[in-house]
């Protein structure tokens, strides 16, 4: 299992036995050369298969004989440079509660025991070294939720509450209660810096079009040590020859001809690129950037080359998404929906071994107004950092309008011709998808520059949406009519539109103040109910029982993760602050919930073993970082179950928003995350 840490105590050592270290001792370097400055003999194969009940947080690098780079070394040879010893034991968690950890100061540090007992029993919190005292209580019975539809419905289950809180001390804890103990309960301020770098470094690891070298820094999981080697999560370069348009894909007569469509990130568990939910990752990336700069500023990966060192990395990661959907926009503006092989392949093979031809889809209008969304926000997220870039990213914007406009009306694609995902909102349960799609693509638009006639189009777009706001608290009905949805989700991007809109910097402000108004309202509607669920739910759920009462949601923890964004654009435009309900659905995420695991790979208690994704099909191995989709309405932890336990880097992006909102300042010289109302530039807030 492979838990993060609070504080890393590095121990420099590397063994040419495949021998198991002892849980009982440190590791020792038996006959092993200089691992710490990367010498090995020549020829050396050196491995170390770890106890798997001995809690260590490992790297591994390779090298072959001297000194050498990762880049330079064959996979074959490898030495373990730095093992980092972790504090605490791997569990067991009996009691529902972040299995990663808690923030010093963080009022909701709330463990969920499952019991058919009632509540009113001790509980005591004990420090982990030595086991004295730090607090007791009694578990406390959840209330009961009023019978008036202010909450959203959840099921009952036979639990109670620990609320150690008070709890402030950096340390390590165990709690034990009646049901059972659970220990290694971390409280630390830095407790979320090393799991929002892995799953900032799952990008990296999904690059397509490269090779993506092994990692080495010591905050990650780098490599699996399942087997008799090391083996570094990294691939090949691979789809090199992406891509093909012809008449029977893309709907384009003549010839099939090859177009430059290398880039972008593998979507999900397969292979494929698609332009609409690589905007979505994109879109969520960039806004992290911009809400919670201090914690991404100087957040960076040991041992990953840079190609714009002069950004913030998680910049970085955004424009090669940004990259590929450039090379999916033709030239006069229209953007093609996707590039994937005819039907899903590739099961067994890691990216570069796979050999499918692909082909780009046709356009449709939801794939160009995307990519004037992303790009239009690009423009003022890169212009501090590249201005020519931001230019060509506002040009890019600009030209795809103009085929919007020319457009009026929703363009599907005519996907005939692939078995791989739709990404179509029509086929998806929402008539007004494309309408969605254009309130973002306006308001980002109008924020970048000043332009009326974009807010008039936006506004007019957001009147259509014409439900009264009273209604408005939470409507889970797809078809919903109000202005702002209780869904975000490439289906359903109208909020994603709403976030500019609110926040909007503009001076003069142009915008009708009474749809401003409305539009606040119905956010404030939509955040305050999944408050009062949060605050009744058993396991702090702030939608409750989405997938077994509301609609079914594919990627539900995806959902829940980037509901962030939402409570951050309440605080910030409506002084409405659901921080804590934010937090709880991170504790939710990393092992609050009943199956009591971590629903993100390698990271906290029990995570996943068998996600639908094929580089962890091959490794036999999970690859480190990625968000589980979560249940449908069940979840399997079967890698068939691609609608429970798949990954997707729309999830992903939002795992990244909602680590970065509570994760410390990453600059030592900056102060912690701000409160208030501020950060409504056009810009970020560094």
């Amino acid at each position: 299992m492979h838990l993060p840490i609070a504080r890393l105590a590095l121990a420099l050592a590397c063994a040419r036995a495949t021998v198991p270290p002892s849980p009982a001792s440190p590791i020792e370097a038996t006959g092993s050369p200089e691992c710490g400055t990367g010498r090995a003999a020549e020829g050396s194969l050196l491995a170390l298969q770890p106890d798997w009940a001995t809690p260590l947080w490992h790297t591994a690098v390779a090298y072959r004989g001297g000194t050498c780079a990762p880049s330079g070394c064959k996979w074959a040879d490898v030495c373990i440079p730095s093992w980092a010893e972790r504090p605490r034991p791997a569990g067991p968690f009996l009691s529902a509660m972040d299995t990663v950890g808690y923030m010093p100061h963080d009022v909701g540090k709330v463990a969920t025991v499952l019991s058919a007992e009632p509540c009113g029993e001790e509980w005591e919190l004990r420090r982990h070294a030595d086991g004295s005292l730090v607090a007791r209580g009694v578990t406390e019975a959840p209330r009961e939720p009023p019978d008036d539809g202010s909450t959203h419905p959840f099921e009952r289950v036979g639990a109670c509450f620990v609320d150690f809180s008070n709890v402030t001390a950096a340390g390590l804890y165990d709690l034990q209660t009646r049901g059972g103990n659970s220990t290694g309960i971390v409280v630390d301020a830095n407790v979320y810096r090393a799991p929002l770098k892995q799953a900032l470094a799952a990008f990296y690891m999904a690059r397509c079009g490269q090779r993506t070298e092994p990692l080495s820094d010591p905050d990650l999981v780098t490599a699996s040590l399942r087997g008799i080697s090391v083996r570094p999560f990294a691939h090949d370069e691979c789809h090199m020859e992406d891509g093909f348009v012809d008449e029977r894909h893309t709907g384009e007569e003549g010839l099939e001809r090859h177009r430059d469509g290398t880039g972008g990130f593998h979507d999900a568990g397969d292979y494929g690129k698609y332009t609409v939910n690589t905007a979505m990752a994109v879109g969520v990336l960039l806004h992290a950037w911009q809400h919670h700069a201090p914690a991404l500023k100087c957040l960076e990966l040991d041992g990953l080359p840079r190609a714009h060192p002069v950004m913030p990395y998680v910049l970085e990661e955004a424009r090669y998404g940004l990259d590929w959907m450039l090379k999916m926009q033709k030239r006069d503006g229209r953007v093609y929906h996707k590039l994937t092989p005819s039907r899903f392949v590739g099961r067994g093979t890691l990216p570069d071994a796979d050999r499918a031809k692909r082909f780009f889809a046709p356009w449709g209008t939801a794939a160009t107004a995307d990519l004037v969304a992303v790009a239009a926000l690009g423009a003022r997220m890169y212009a501090p950092f590249d201005p020519a870039y931001a230019d060509a990213l506002m040009d890019a914007a600009l030209r795809s309008y103009a085929v919007l406009a020319a457009h009026p009306t929703e363009v599907i694609p005519d996907l005939s011709a692939f078995s791989t995902g739709d990404y179509v909102g029509q086929f998806n349960g929402n008539p007004n998808h494309d309408r969605g799609v254009r309130i973002w693509a306006l308001s980002e638009l109008y924020e970048s520059t000043g332009n009326a006639t974009f807010l008039d189009e936006l506004e007019a777009h957001l009147s259509f949406f014409d439900t009264p706001t009273a209604q408005c608290a939470g409507n889970r009905d797809p078809l919903s009519m109000c202005k702002v949805a209780d869904l975000v989700e490439w289906n359903q991007q109208r909020d994603m539109g709403i976030v500019p809109y609110l926040l909007s910097a503009r001076s003069p402000d142009l915008r009708n103040a009474s749809l401003v108004a409305e539009v606040g309202e119905q956010l404030r509607l939509v955040v305050d109910k999944w408050a009062r669920t949060a605050s009744y739910d058993p396991f702090g759920r702030h939608m409750g029982d989405f997938t077994k009462f509301g609609v079914s949601v594919w990627g539900i923890n995806g959902e829940a993760a980037r509901h962030a964004l939402l409570f951050e654009t309440a605080r910030r435009a409506l002084g409405v602050d659901h921080t804590r309900v934010s937090a709880a659905t991170l504790h939710h995420l990393l092992g609050r919930n009943e199956e009591r695991r971590s629903w993100v790979l390698k990271l906290g208690f029990n995570p996943p073993e068998n996600p639908h994704h094929r580089p962890s099909f091959v490794f036999k191995d999970t690859w480190p970082g990625l968000l589980v989709g979560g249940p449908f309405p069940e979840w399997r932890d079967e890698w068939r179950s691609f609608a429970s336990n798949e990954v997707a880097i729309n999830w992903q992006a939002a795992l990244v928003y909602a680590l970065s909102a509570l994760a410390p300042a990453s600059c030592t010289s900056e102060a912690g995350p701000r409160k208030g109302r501020e950060g409504r530039g056009n810009s970020y807030d560094a």
